[in-house]
């Protein structure tokens, strides 16, 4: 258990790809689990978890340790003072701006629950909410067909910046439900990514070969403490 700082308000880890954040409906093994043996809070694991980030995502993680750091991080995430950048390798040479804002409407996948798709008719739905996020510092990586980017989520949706990566023609490198091929269409026919990817399928066999795991990394979260209220920024790099 890789622990970037801990006191007895919260804990801070880096975690590996390949573990869940949380306990699952089977109560699969976690990091959360890790943290509730190691630390013994005086709390249940259940009170503990603030937010999450996907199995097959790294980076940094906060759990609560008490009460009152669990009510108050979980203001701060809702009030979005929070705030979380990724790192990501992206399929394709990035031929956008430095920086790109992305406002996508996302819903449920009724053909592949429970992932998400972009949301074509937001005006006829009650439900309907924008969601916003926003990919910066790309860097074509020469040797490679990849970008490597930064990315942050404005709002939180699950699978949110991997959605908003594909629906823009540049999948994340590794991602076997919105990706080439995946088994999500993230709500982009193949007519619209054929338009914005002219070589979609020599591409997807070139990262194919590559073998590479899913490229998101949690790469720095910033928050203020729960207790002292001082700010807090924590970062650890990218595996990849």
């Amino acid at each position: 258990l890789h622990i970037l700082y801990c006191d007895e308000h919260i804990c801070v880890v880096n975690k590996p790809s390949g573990i869940l954040s949380v306990p699952g409906p089977r109560r699969n093994p976690s990091i959360a689990n890790l943290v509730y043996e190691i630390l013994n809070p005086p709390i249940d694991i259940d009170q503990m978890v603030v937010h999450r980030i996907d199995m097959d995502t790294s980076g940094v993680l906060v759990f609560a340790l008490t009460e009152l750091a669990l009510r108050q991080l979980h203001d701060d995430f809702r009030s979005r003072r929070v705030k979380k950048t990724y790192e990501a390798l992206l399929a394709g040479h990035f031929r956008k701006a430095t920086q790109v804002e992305i406002d996508v409407a996302l819903e449920r996948d009724p053909y592949h629950p429970p992932f998400m798709r972009r949301y074509w008719e937001p005006q006829r739905s009650a439900t309907y909410s924008r969601q916003f996020s926003q990919i910066y510092q790309p860097s074509a990586q020469a040797h490679l067909p990849v970008s490597r980017v930064h990315m942050s989520p404005h709002t939180g949706r699950t699978h949110q910046l991997r959605v908003h990566a594909a629906a823009l023609g540049y999948p994340i490198i590794g991602d076997d439900i919105y990706g080439f091929e995946g088994e999500g269409d993230c709500g982009v026919n193949s007519t619209i990514l054929d338009q914005l990817i002219p070589n979609r399928m020599s591409l997807h066999q070139q990262l194919q070969e590559l073998q590479l795991p899913l490229c998101l990394h949690a790469k720095q979260l910033c928050i203020f403490h729960p207790f002292s209220g001082a700010p807090m920024i924590f970062e650890c790099e990218a595996p990849f």
